[in-house]
């Protein structure tokens, strides 16, 4: 009896426990969906799906679907994706939940800077990508277009990693057999931007497309970044600091044997090779019998070249101004050291940047001008290959100095090493090779407006590029294939300046439910590129690095080049009933140069058309 009353009570405990298990089971409910555009009706891929006030989350697949668990049939899920509105929705215990998002107005309504003028993003008929600079200045570098790296689609972005290194970009792809780099504009002012401190950056626009950079003419065919530099705002005086200071290092090392281990498989493998070739001996060095055998010495060569970088910038604002007359001043330093023992590379810069805008009643005025300085280093190496393949290649049983040779690093043996290995710290420390560069990026503009919506521009810019490039290479003996009995230089310089005079006329008027802006342009720019080369040999140390010091080989040759540019330009853009887009862009390029003139060329791509999503109806 008692058995039975014991069996009794488990099987119900059983199917207590069974029911109570089918009953939390019942609460899981696997929700299914696709997430589209609400305009469009495409999907979007990526879209975050978080169960509100849990860490429970997915996102959509290329195709827009997604599946999430969800314990509880009340609760709610949250959609958002960037420029999206986001949406929580409640599952109340459904298992399918399709969801159709739409943009965000606030950044539809957002101006966007295209060629010689700003545009709603609504209303935009070209490929243009606005970038986030507030999340691209999160990156430590010293280059813009290295911050811009996996932050805009269509824009490629290589780099090899040096301080100072400047990137290879490329829009949409490879556009000519010849040069492919975009063209860049810095606050109206034709100029490269490597050395432009990125803290001085307020907008950043790619346009990527041919009826984006039409405008721009044949210049803009690989594309064009459009750069604006922080300006000031009417208030009090607002001082600001921001900067940062980092280490960098090589982490990863590779696995390489040491002084025994290295011995030991070369000697066999001497050995295996004598029984096709006799006359082959195990190398003094690495015969335990010979008196030049190497027991005293372990270099671990990766610990010998590779050492501890850092990073730091630091840069002061000072912004403010009256209703009628604001700027901005910063003032930039950035320094990079090298992660390698010797000289190079690292970069170092200062930059100061200051803008001001000025109004009086119809007439608005105003200036922006940004000088840096460059002090570049660079990593030297004497042969071909890699500083790093010789680097992990080096014999431990070399030792990195040598006091007793003329340049006091130590140099492989034939006889003795019988090893074809390079001195990479001897090769970084001993060859000078830098450049220093000036460049002043300044324009101006004055605007008036005859009536509302009839404006006239001018705009006035000037870059210039003062650079020095300087190379020496002293008498050294590195071994083998790295010996130099006579010193060398190099001293090469030159300037390069870009002056451009634009005026646009535009006049933008609503009539009932059309939008009309018409812009006609003119712009002339001229430039201009001189480079000499200096070169000497025959120095004796201790060296005194100038052209005239040198007894031998002392040459100097120079080259010169000029161009003019005239330019007209027109656009058309026409916008009805917030629906429908129109636009168009001409340009017509008249280019002399001191060696050709040629008669025209028109650039003239077909009208772009659009449908506008702020009022689909």
């Amino acid at each position: 009896m008692k058995r039975k009353r014991m069996l009794s009570a488990g099987l119900t405990a059983l199917l207590l426990l069974f029911f109570t298990a089918g009953s939390s089971l019942a609460q899981v409910l696997t929700v299914n969906g696709t997430v589209v555009d609400a305009r469009t009706n495409t999907p979007l891929p990526g879209v975050n799906i978080v169960v509100q006030g849990t860490t429970v989350g997915t996102i959509t697949d290329v195709n827009g679907k997604y599946s999430i668990r969800v314990e509880n049939p009340s609760a709610s899920l949250v959609f958002s994706y960037v420029g999206y509105v986001t949406q929580t929705i409640p599952v109340n215990n459904r298992s399918v939940i399709d969801v159709a998002m739409s943009e965000e107005m606030v950044a539809l309504n957002e101006l966007v800077v295209i060629g010689y003028g700003t545009q709603r993003r609504a209303d935009l008929t070209g490929s243009i990508a606005v970038v986030d600079v507030p999340e691209v200045s999160k990156t430590a570098t010293n280059d813009i277009t290295k911050a811009l790296q996996g932050q805009v689609a269509g824009v490629s972005i290589q780099s090899g990693g040096d301080p100072g290194a400047v990137p290879q970009i490329l829009i949409r792809g490879i556009g000519s057999f010849n040069n492919n780099t975009p063209l860049y504009i810095v606050d109206g002012a034709v100029t490269p931007i490597n050395d432009l401190p990125l803290a001085s950056v307020e907008s950043i626009q790619v346009l990527k497309d041919a009826s984006a950079a039409a405008i721009y003419g044949s210049r803009a065919a690989n594309g064009v970044i459009i750069i604006t530099t922080k300006r000031g705002a009417a208030g009090k005086l607002n001082v600001t600091y921001d900067g940062y200071y980092g280490w960098q290092n090589i982490t990863k090392r590779y696995d390489v044997c040491n002084r025994e281990e290295y011995q030991m498989l070369v000697n066999e493998a001497t050995r295996n090779a004598q029984v096709y070739d006799p006359t082959l001996q195990i190398m003094p060095a690495n015969d335990p019998t010979s008196p030049y055998f190497v027991d005293d010495v372990d270099t671990d060569w990766q610990k010998e070249v590779f050492k501890t970088g850092n990073i730091n910038q630091h840069n002061l604002g000072l912004s403010g101004g009256s209703e009628n007359s604001t700027f901005n001043v910063n003032l930039n330093y950035f320094n990079q050291t090298p992660t390698v023992v010797g000289k190079g590379p690292s970069y170092k810069r200062y930059g100061v940047s200051i803008n001001s805008d000025h109004k009086s009643g119809h007439f608005r005025f105003g200036e922006s001008v940004h000088y840096t300085y460059v002090d570049q280093r660079f990593m030297t190496f004497l042969h071909d290959g890699t500083m790093l393949l010789y680097t992990v290649n080096a014999i431990p049983t070399l030792p990195v100095y040598d006091p007793t040779t003329i340049d006091g690093y130590s140099s492989a043996s034939k006889v003795i090493h019988g090893s074809y290995t390079a001195n990479v710290v001897g090769m970084n420390n001993l060859i000078d090779s830098k450049t220093d560069r000036y460049r002043f990026v300044g324009s101006m503009y004055g605007e008036y407006e005859f009536f509302e919506g009839l404006k006239y521009k001018l705009n006035l810019s000037f870059e210039r590029t003062d650079w020095r490039d300087f190379w020496f290479k002293p008498v050294h003996d590195l071994g083998w294939f790295y010996v130099n009995n006579i010193a060398k230089m190099n001293d090469n310089r030159g300037y390069g300046q870009t002056g451009t005079l634009e005026q646009t006329l535009t006049f933008d008027k609503t009539i009932g439910k059309l939008k009309l802006t018409a812009m006609a342009g003119q712009s002339a720019l001229n430039t201009d590129l001189l480079r000499t080369y200096g070169h000497a040999e025959g120095f004796s140390a201790p060296y005194f690095k100038v052209l005239t010091q040198g007894t031998s080989g002392i040459s100097a040759t120079s080259d010169e080049y000029h161009s003019r540019l005239l330019s007209y330009f027109g656009r058309l853009i026409l916008n009805y009933d917030d629906k429908y887009l129109l636009t168009a862009t001409m340009r017509r390029v008249v280019l002399h140069d001191s060696l050709r003139s040629t008669g025209g060329e028109i650039s003239l791509p077909l009208p772009q058309r659009g449908k506008c999503i702020m009022n689909p109806s």
